[in-house]
């Protein structure tokens, strides 16, 4: 979590991430990115302001821990006479699936505890982030009792990949433009003023053509041998960490109306997996991955270098259910 706070805090937060951030009020949050100056992602980012006082505001940036740092030193670098403080803090962050479920008195008494909240809609499905001290959360979480179920943190991964939500370190980072993973509509605003990496996204939404895109995958049908019983992380997450993805066809396979197999051709390079979790009902893989221009349209069949009884076929890209 990163705080920042200063006279000039307001017109210069709105130039440092690619969402627009004027007119937050208690109760929403704007999801955007930090970007490099060529517009590739540091860290994807929810930003909420709370009102001090009259003349005062606060803004809180929720960036995953492993990329604190980074950011941190991003924004100083942004800092030239403005009037802004950074500082880091030990906040917590709490999601709650399915917020609207809860009767409205304990939503209330959820609020209570927090510092702020706002509404993340992760894993597209109705969602609150409270913002809290440790004491607070610590409290919160005790206060909460059976209402809630809390999630391990596999189960939350396996339900990541299968709602086919990108996650930094994964699926977002230095390689990646927004718009590769799917969440321009959702983490950019093109009609805000200039802000670090514009010129490059703009031009990358306007003009030109993305090299490589996130796709969700699913096995065709269930892997046989020692495809079957890949390693495993709790039963659930499958360690497949950036398997190369191949395609029999320069223009890919579809599942539909070819005569041909992926074994009739020589394989092609097509992209990568980023993520994959096994459905223990059916034996099936779920997966998302980056694939080159000429091979993501839904219906084409990918195979993992390697394992050969491991086919997967693109159910289409990333749906932006972050935001």
């Amino acid at each position: 979590m990163i705080l920042s706070t200063g006279e000039d805090v307001d017109p210069w937060i709105h130039g440092q991430t690619t969402q627009d951030t004027r007119g937050l009020a208690r109760g929403n949050a704007a999801y955007g990115f930090v970007a490099t100056t060529k517009g590739r992602v540091i860290s994807d980012v929810w930003v909420s302001r709370q009102q001090l006082d009259e003349q005062q505001a606060v803004y809180r940036w929720v960036v995953p821990s492993n990329v604190v740092q980074d950011v941190m030193e991003r924004l100083e670098s942004q800092i030239v006479m403005e009037d802004v403080e950074l500082s880091s803090t030990g906040e917590k962050v709490l999601t709650i699936l399915g917020w609207n479920a809860l009767g409205e008195d304990l939503r209330n008494r959820i609020q209570s505890f927090g510092i702020c909240d706002y509404d993340s809609r992760w894993m597209g499905a109705p969602s609150r982030d409270v913002i809290a001290t440790d004491d607070n959360m610590a409290a919160l979480i005790e206060h909460m009792g059976t209402a809630v179920r809390p999630m391990e943190v596999w189960d939350w991964e396996q339900r990541r990949i299968l709602s086919g939500v990108p996650c930094m370190g994964r699926e977002l980072g230095p390689g990646a433009y927004p718009q590769e993973a799917g969440l321009g509509s959702v983490g950019m605003s093109f009609q805000k003023g200039c802000y670090v990496g514009q010129e490059v996204l703009c031009m990358l939404e306007t003009r030109g053509k993305l090299p490589k895109r996130l796709v969700r995958l699913r096995s065709m049908g269930v892997p046989t041998g020692t495809d079957a019983a890949l390693p495993l992380v709790e039963g659930r997450i499958v360690i497949l960490d950036d398997a190369e993805l191949h395609c029999s066809s320069p223009r890919g396979t579809k599942t539909q109306g070819s005569t041909s197999t992926p074994e009739d051709r020589a394989p092609v390079p097509a992209g990568r997996i980023t993520s994959c979790t096994k459905d223990p009902s059916t034996g099936e893989y779920w997966a998302m991955g980056y694939v080159r221009r000429a091979f993501w349209d839904a219906g084409t069949v990918l195979t993992v270098e390697g394992h050969g009884s491991l086919t997967f076929e693109i159910l289409g890209e990333v749906a932006p259910t972050s935001a």
